[in-house]
């Protein structure tokens, strides 16, 4: 099989931290930084928290949506899931937030049939529990200090009073990665609220 690398185009890097202007014209992070703040997590781009500084971005493709649109076979999935496993363990992340139910269903789908060894190693077969908050679905999934989200999609029309309700959900699940992600760098320059 040819790589990823053969099909995809690369995009530029992203800007030093998750909620920085450079990165709101990409779409995707303007609607996320709201959501944090309605989970009681405001990330500023002017003045980066704790929480900015800790959040990594990754797409399971290279060129996320022509992807979707095509529905990649299953090899693919594979393979960016792999990908995905592999920059968890490298970094030592403690917290993994899946954006979209596509990508959350065939996480658990590839995992739960042991087709993803390399991420059923690293983050494990998880149990996933379901609440739903109006068209904002949630999964969460642990495993030791490998804490897992799914959440719908920003693009899916999803209202801020659901995503505002689910912060009795995410607030904890945060505050968990933001312990872990300490615990890892108790050098951290970290100072606010996020911390």
């Amino acid at each position: 099989m040819e790589s990823d690398r053969d099909f995809e185009t690369e995009s530029q890097p992203w800007a030093p931290f998750f909620s920085h202007p450079k990165n709101s014209s990409r779409g995707f992070q303007s609607p996320l930084v709201t959501w944090f703040g309605l989970w009681g997590y405001t990330l500023l781009h002017e003045n980066p928290t704790c929480l900015d500084e800790a959040i990594a971005q990754s797409n399971i493709f290279f060129d996320q949506s022509p992807r979707f649109l095509a529905r990649p076979e299953t090899e693919r999935w594979i393979h960016g899931i792999t990908r995905l496993a592999e920059a968890v363990e490298s970094m030592d992340f403690s917290g993994i937030l899946l954006v979209s139910a596509t990508v959350v269903n065939c996480v658990i789908r590839l995992s739960e049939k042991n087709q993803v060894p390399k991420w059923n190693q690293v983050v494990g077969n998880l149990q996933w529990d379901a609440p739903r908050y109006g068209r904002l679905k949630l999964r969460f999934g642990r495993n030791g200090t490998r804490h897992v989200a799914g959440v719908s999609h920003p693009s899916c029309g999803v209202a801020h009073a659901d995503v505002q309700a689910s912060a009795k959900e995410m607030w904890p699940w945060i505050a968990k990665i933001l312990e872990e992600h300490e615990m890892k760098n108790r050098t951290s320059r970290c100072t606010g609220p996020a911390c």
